[in-house]
């Protein structure tokens, strides 16, 4: 038993239920620093989405090219307009057809026939970087490159731009026939 007047266990125990408004505060001033570093971050991010995706998606599109060279036995190409949205993939036949080529110095001769596998473009406001070369004489250019059935290709690299001339490269190796994907870059930065 205890005296009357000893302390009890009741004595002054801090078991606090909420938060100062001080610490609130403190909290509130650290999220909107971190909000204040990242949303900048995140808008950039999603302005360049759409030239990503194009980029993903023709890189999907040579590689099934090549895969498509490789399953056909026959030379495939990809061409393009630079500065242009349109590209189309084509089938390359050589044929030996005496009727139809004629001859030279007695031997046939052997023509190549194309069959287009369709035109497709990018996506609005997404083109195929204009090179310097692209134009001789007023006349568009067509760039090409070329996928064989041995599964290589001609070494290549394109490039394609959004409206804010933000723009990508995609390169194709052409002893393996893969191809990559580059970094975004500004147009200051080429």
């Amino acid at each position: 038993m205890r005296a009357v007047g000893a302390h009890t266990s009741f004595q002054y125990k801090h078991s606090r239920a909420a938060f100062t408004l001080f610490e609130l505060l403190l909290v509130l001033v650290v999220l909107s620093v971190v909000a204040a570093m990242v949303v900048p971050t995140l808008g950039r991010a999603m302005s360049t989405r759409p030239l990503r995706a194009a980029a993903d998606d023709l890189r999907q599109l040579l590689t099934e090219v090549r895969r498509d060279a490789i399953d056909a036995g026959v030379p495939l190409k990809f061409e393009y307009v630079p500065g242009q949205r349109e590209y189309s993939v084509a089938v390359l036949y050589e044929t030996a057809d005496l009727a139809s080529t004629g001859t030279e110095n007695g031997q046939p001769m052997a023509a190549t026939v194309i069959a287009s596998l369709g035109e497709r473009t990018l996506p609005d406001g997404i083109s195929f970087v204009e090179e310097r070369s692209s134009t001789l004489g007023g006349i568009e250019q067509y760039l090409v490159v070329f996928f064989y059935p041995d599964g290589s290709a001609d070494d290549s690299m394109l490039a394609i731009q959004d409206a804010d001339e933000r723009s990508m490269e995609i390169t194709v190796r052409g002893l393996t026939g893969a191809v990559s994907i580059g970094k975004i870059q500004q147009e200051r930065d080429r």
